[in-house]
């Protein structure tokens, strides 16, 4: 097979950690297989809120990797407060219901002079590296993938300047996303962030998105515009058999933020525990990664912090054990506006434990179509107690029923999904716009 040299453009790559992470690692490390040869560009020194370094070794050697410098406007932000490192939360989002003129002034910086996104200062970096690599190397395309958005200018002006094919990979909404509602833009920020948007989505030769929301929301401004999924890399999710375990974990993997705080949940736990002791002695609730501190004191007013663990960010490896030997794994989205339009990661992986999964967010939405083809539960309301409260006594009944064992799901929907299968996708998609580019050079 003849291997093609293309450019991949990722702000987020190892040893950043966490989901924002996965689907550009695994895309690039199985491009090879199916005839490109990725040359990623990624910062050096990223801000990144969470570390792997074990997603180091998932690298080929096939792949060849780029750092550059990368100018962090949160690193200045965290020296005024005394603090170190470059990464901090976004403010707008804290669930602080007072802020002080610091925050405030940050928010407002960040919201009007970073635009689309305060990782915009790796643009020049970036593109001047891409620069060099096309003096060394025939590239056939390039490929982008956000957020942060700020990643596709470099495509646009790649696009521009030398007329290299391009795939804009979205991973999530750009203008629509959802901390944009909360943060303090001017209307002339929201227009050129609009403007950079429609620029993006009208040069890019494909566009991919992850959602049929997204589909439809970009729909009209794009070229062509193809959905390929988030999914799983199916070397991660070696068979485990269920194996009986003292207590019911209801598991979530990955940061929870303030907009996932759903109190209704707390509540329901929290009423199961008074009526039924058994529920009580063994429900366990466990977070792994980053839990907001207002995420905290919610739990903590509904008097269960006794069936609550907590554990820090954890290597991806160990994240997915953890996964697959839960009794149920928990989705949380939240309510706000967009919500429906998100198709989080998570959710695949969760599909490839083969475990139930309790999903809670805006019913219809794309996550609930997806839940409901794969035959799991329906997502509930957000802020619907009684609905969550009685799916979870009946989860655990059944786990009680079933001498203690978590439940297996008995059925191959998942399989679709696999980070193989959008590679292949992508290849596809990298043959036909090269192609399309070298009939148009030769008429």
């Amino acid at each position: 097979m003849e291997q093609k040299h293309i450019l991949f453009i990722s702000y987020y790559w190892p040893p950043a950690g966490g989901v924002s992470v996965q689907r550009p690692l695994k895309i690039a490390r199985l491009l090879p297989a199916n005839g490109y040869l990725p040359t990623v560009i990624a910062p050096k020194d990223g801000a990144y809120p969470f570390f792997d370094e074990s997603l180091l070794n998932e690298i080929p050697s096939t792949v060849d990797v780029r750092k550059t410098f990368s100018l962090e406007p949160f690193a200045l932000y965290n020296f005024f407060k005394g603090q170190k490192g470059k990464s901090i939360p976004l403010v707008a989002v804290t669930g602080k219901k007072e802020k002080t003129a610091f925050q405030k002034m940050a928010e407002y910086i960040r919201a009007n002079y970073f635009i689309p996104d305060a990782r915009v200062g790796w643009v020049p970096f970036a593109f001047k590296e891409a620069k060099q690599i096309l003096k060394e190397k025939n590239i056939a395309a390039v490929i982008t993938t956000g957020p942060p958005h700020s990643t596709h200018l470099i495509g646009l002006k790649l696009k521009k300047q030398f007329g290299l094919p391009w795939i804009a990979d979205f991973r999530d909404p750009w203008s629509t996303i959802l901390y944009n509602e909360f943060l303090p833009r001017t209307a002339a920020s929201r227009k050129k962030d609009a403007d950079l948007e429609t620029q993006v989505l009208k040069n890019a030769d494909v566009v991919t998105v992850i959602t049929q929301g997204m589909k439809d929301e970009f729909e009209d401004r794009a070229k062509r515009i193809e959905i390929i999924y988030n999914g799983f890399d199916e070397n991660d999710f070696p068979p485990i058999a269920p194996t009986p375990g003292h207590f019911f974990t209801l598991r979530h993997t990955g940061s929870f933020n303030p907009l996932m705080n759903s109190i209704p949940l707390w509540s329901a736990i929290a009423a199961l525990c008074r009526t039924s002791p058994e529920f009580k002695e063994l429900f366990r609730l466990e977070f792994t990664g980053n839990v907001d501190g207002a995420v905290k004191h919610s739990i903590q007013e509904a008097g269960i912090e006794a069936n609550v663990v907590y554990q820090n960010f954890i290597p991806h490896k160990d994240a997915v054990k953890l996964m697959q030997t839960a009794c149920c794994n928990l989705l949380m989205l939240s309510d706000v506006k967009g919500a429906s339009l998100l198709l989080t990661g998570k959710l695949f992986e969760y599909f490839a434990t083969q475990r139930p999964i309790l999903s809670i967010g805006i019913p219809g939405g794309n996550a609930d179509i997806l839940l409901q083809k794969g035959q799991r539960l329906p997502m509930l309301a957000f802020a619907d107690n009684e609905g969550i409260k009685q799916t979870l006594l009946s989860l655990f009944n059944k786990w009680l029923s079933n001498d203690k064992q978590p439940e297996l799901i008995q059925n191959d929907y998942h399989l679709q999904f696999t980070r193989s299968s959008q590679a292949q996708s992508f290849a596809r998609l990298l043959d036909e716009i090269s192609l399309n580019q070298k009939q148009q050079y030769e008429r």
